[in-house]
């Protein structure tokens, strides 16, 4: 009676085995349930919008007198039905000394573009958003080119369908340390002048 007991569990234990793992089939990567939208579809789609025409203004700002810069651009929808673009606008500087960000997101707006058309947009770097955080001075801003990009994804990013990046140079001058230099260089030229005439007068005699 025990005897027919083992037996009955170990067929009961085979059985549950073998519907498991008939059940239970191995991941095919290549069968079509086991594909995702973007396998199917490979990368992401391109995006319909492309940007251009891209406008500073002003270009070159004095350290001391900041204000707000104005930046446009275009933004062209060339699939075949109407969308929403987002723009994102990015700042990155050049050889500053402070401690900044890459690239930093200084904005982003949505704009509605008809198929086939475009349309214009425009976002604002604040006076403040132009400021680094040094450690010794805090919030100050420095001489220097800031490179200012416009586009559907971040700049340098690997592209995983975004559009294209435009980009363009705001410059920040130091407008005392020109004016010195420009102070500095007629002196030198005055007195280059008045030592050439004297020179000039003495060989003539």
């Amino acid at each position: 009676m025990q005897s027919r007991h083992y037996l009955l569990c170990i067929a009961t234990s085979v059985l549950g085995i073998c519907t498991l793992t008939a059940s239970s089939s191995p991941f095919d990567r290549d069968s079509p349930s086991s594909l995702t939208e973007s396998d199917h579809k490979g990368s992401a789609p391109a995006s319909p919008f492309v940007f251009s025409d891209l406008v500073i203004s002003p270009s070159m700002l004095q350290v001391d007198q900041l204000v707000n810069v104005n930046v446009s651009f275009k933004i062209t929808n060339t699939g075949n039905r109407d969308e929403y673009a987002i723009a994102e606008m990015y700042t990155s500087w050049m050889n500053a000394t402070a401690s900044r960000p890459i690239s930093k997101l200084d904005g982003f707006e949505r704009y509605s573009v008809k198929n086939g058309t475009s349309v214009s947009g425009s976002m604002t770097i604040s006076s403040k958003q132009l400021q680094l955080n040094d450690a010794v001075k805090g919030w100050t801003v420095e001489p220097g080119t800031i490179t200012i990009f416009v586009g559907g994804q971040q700049p340098n990013q690997h592209n995983l369908g975004g559009s294209n990046i435009i980009n363009g140079t705001l410059l920040l001058y130091d407008g005392h340390r020109n004016s010195a230099g420009t102070s500095d260089c007629l002196t030198f030229h005055l007195i280059f002048c008045i030592v050439t005439f004297y020179i000039c007068s003495y060989m003539a005699k």
